[in-house]
């Protein structure tokens, strides 16, 4: 089902920056256990956001991990390293093919602190069998790639939907 839902998605590849974890290769950093399985996490992959996300305020310490492309096409995992029943989809959103207005990020980003050319967006993606994929693109993650740090900021321009269908 997500194969065919994400397919409306632009299809580029997450930015290289992102560092999220992968399957597979030699044993590396720290075994977590994740909704997809156990994983090798290094400590350069880490992302802290210092005040969690919406609902999970406690939760602070996440990684990104690269899903299978045939099944989850552009979709993304970022995982609580603290709760591993915690995850959410997440679709980084390809600066080429942006969903926001480039000013409304930079903007975000200087709200936030963040350098723009070291911002990375993750859009939370909700996938449900009777309704298909939405994006909330109201209240995107924004990951300085350099500091592994982010924070779910709500998006003050425009009038970006928490249910977007693409």
């Amino acid at each position: 089902m997500l194969a065919e839902i994400s397919r409306r998605l632009p299809a580029s590849p997450p930015p290289s920056n992102l560092r999220f974890a992968r399957s597979g290769g030699e044993p590396a950093g720290k075994l977590h256990q994740t909704r997809v399985g156990p994983r090798w996490i290094e400590s350069a992959q880490t992302i802290d956001m210092p005040v969690g996300l919406a609902g999970f305020p406690a939760l602070r310490s996440f990684v990104g991990i690269q899903l299978d492309r045939v099944r989850f096409g552009p979709l993304q995992l970022l995982q609580s390293l603290e709760d591993p029943r915690v995850a959410f989809l997440v679709f980084p959103d390809p600066p080429g093919e942006s969903l926001y207005a480039r000013d409304h990020v930079a903007n975000a980003c200087a709200d936030e602190g963040f350098a723009l050319a070291d911002t990375a967006v993750l859009i939370i993606a909700n996938a449900r069998a009777e309704s298909g994929i939405t994006l909330n693109l109201r209240a995107p993650i924004l990951l300085e790639t350099r500091a592994r740090s982010a924070v779910q900021h709500i998006m003050a321009e425009g009038e970006y939907p928490i249910r977007y269908v693409p």
